[in-house]
């Protein structure tokens, strides 16, 4: 079908919008998940022939691409529904993933399935020795990963790094997996996992081995010592009723110093039962797990073997000072902005971590519209509580906004849409590359009806006093208000331990 207006999208389980709003429908009529899954891969190919950033939408419904891959294009959104109301599966998929991210891209709000009991499937990831490309910066925001042995899975000689956040991945082998094999390169793989729930409930189908993993890096005979992953705030989860290993965070290598290594920030929680034997932490070959002072485990199930080794640190990085404590005991947001001495609104800075700021949350009740052409927009009006933050830090970020828009009730003679953007309003005003969205109204029987929408965007600025608002458009002036904005910052960066 030929693009269309950003007021003007018929229904349709896929709109693949582009940066400068036209949109383009796919699988009109689909009423099967595999004709719904024909049309994603079609949806896929027609987004990497467009230069600019683009987003995918896919409605609620399950998506079967059988033996294929949907690659995902750099600087790309795929955004679902929500997890278990959009899904996309594969009962074939196996030399290769079923999703492959490309640079820069977004994977959210979906749940990824590898529903076969016979093949070694692969939900998110690359795998090199398929001949897949590896990537970097590439974001897995709130989806659910499942199959039978793997989930979030990266095997590439060439460094690939990106982040998990807010994720579920649930398996019956390895949950997370990252390595590489066959060509002794090292690869520099860097990934953070920020909020995620890892669980591996062995033993596999599928896999003869036999053990459970719910995060397994590292390369048994070749140098792996570059690889980093980082936790912060996860839950990981092993149990295994089969005859074999079970061990919730396994980090190996070929000996030496030249194993994977592994961080755990925060409050992460591990546990594990069952098998011929279970170790909550399990570092052999050379490889280090870094363990932070709030990490809880069972000190008594640790393995250190082939000059692996398990360090439990005393603090991550420096000792907080008078101020620093002061802000860790508050009470609540409010009396840490006080002891920071900000106000809602002011950016924090990230200090090179992968820090969350909720730069604005609630607003007014009612926020108003202007009304105008097609491809037009201006600031959503919340009187004295715009949605906007300012950038102070100089850096790459993940910007995610959220707001209600609500109709007033239409008949069957009426009908409208609101045009969602982020728009930088300073240093040359444009609108963030990816960040649009359209959405729809008919007719509800007069009825008021409210649609949720999520807006995300990988934003980098060499400046420091950028400023993004969130603006819209009414295009049919049909009186649209909007209520409970929201727009939060995360910035992307390596950490230190």
């Amino acid at each position: 079908m030929a693009d269309q207006r950003t007021d003007f999208v018929p229904l349709a389980p896929i709109v693949v919008t582009r940066a400068n709003g036209l949109s383009r429908a796919f699988g009109l009529g689909a009423a099967t998940a595999a004709a719904r899954g024909t049309a994603l891969l079609s949806a896929a190919t027609y987004a990497a022939t467009l230069s600019a950033s683009v987003r995918i939408k896919l409605a609620a419904g399950s998506y079967e691409i059988g033996n294929n891959t949907v690659n995902v294009p750099a600087d790309c959104t795929l955004d679902g529904s929500g997890l278990g109301v959009t899904k996309i599966t594969s009962n074939l998929r196996v030399d290769g993933c079923i999703v492959h991210p490309g640079n820069n891209s977004v994977t959210s709000n979906l749940t990824i399935q590898g529903t076969s009991t016979s093949l070694f499937q692969f939900p998110w990831g690359t795998k090199g020795t398929a001949s897949e490309d590896p990537f970097t910066n590439a974001t897995l925001l709130n989806c659910e990963l499942i199959g039978d042995t793997d989930g979030f899975y990266v095997n590439h000689t060439t460094a690939c790094s990106g982040r998990a956040i807010d994720c579920v991945f649930t398996t019956l082998f390895d949950a997370v997996r990252i390595f590489h094999q066959n060509t002794d390169t090292n690869p520099a793989h860097a990934f953070e996992f920020h909020g995620c729930k890892i669980t591996a409930t062995g033993p596999s189908v599928v896999s003869a081995l036999g053990e459970t993993r719910p995060v397994y890096h590292g390369s048994i005979s070749l140098a792996c010592n570059n690889n980093v992953s980082k936790y912060y705030n996860c839950i990981f989860t092993g149990s295994n009723a089969g005859a074999s290993l079970c061990s919730p965070v396994y980090a190996t290598g070929p000996g030496s110093t030249n194993g994977a290594k592994i961080e755990l920030h925060g409050g992460c929680t591990i546990s594990s039962s069952g098998g011929s034997s279970n170790y909550d932490l399990n570092a052999t070959g050379g490889a280090i797990i870094s363990v932070g002072p709030a990490v809880k485990y069972d000190s008594s199930k640790t393995l250190e073997a082939t000059t692996g080794t398990i360090v439990k640190l005393a603090t991550f990085g420096t000792t907080p000072t008078t101020a620093g404590l002061a802000l860790l005991g508050g009470a609540s947001a409010s009396a840490q902005r006080t002891s920071l001495g900000a106000s809602n609104g002011t950016w924090l800075a990230a200090n090179q971590q992968c820090t969350t700021f909720l730069a604005l949350s609630g607003g007014a009740v009612s926020g108003s519209f202007s009304s105008m052409g097609a491809g037009s927009s201006a600031l959503i009006n919340f009187a004295t509580t715009d949605p906007q933050i300012t950038i102070t830090t100089a850096g790459t970020y993940l910007i995610i906004a959220r707001v209600v828009i609500i109709s007033p009730g239409l008949s069957a003679a009426s009908g409208g849409s609101c045009a969602l953007t982020l728009r930088r309003t300073n240093n040359t005003a444009a609108n963030l590359t990816g960040a649009a969205a359209t959405i729809s109204f008919g007719d509800d029987g007069g009825l008021t009806e409210s649609k949720s929408v999520t807006i995300t965007a990988i934003y980098t600025t060499a400046n420091t006093n950028d400023v993004i608002e969130l603006w819209g458009n009414d295009v049919a002036s049909i009186g649209l208000t909007a209520s409970n904005p929201q727009i939060t910052a995360i910035q992307l960066g390596t950490g230190s331990i």
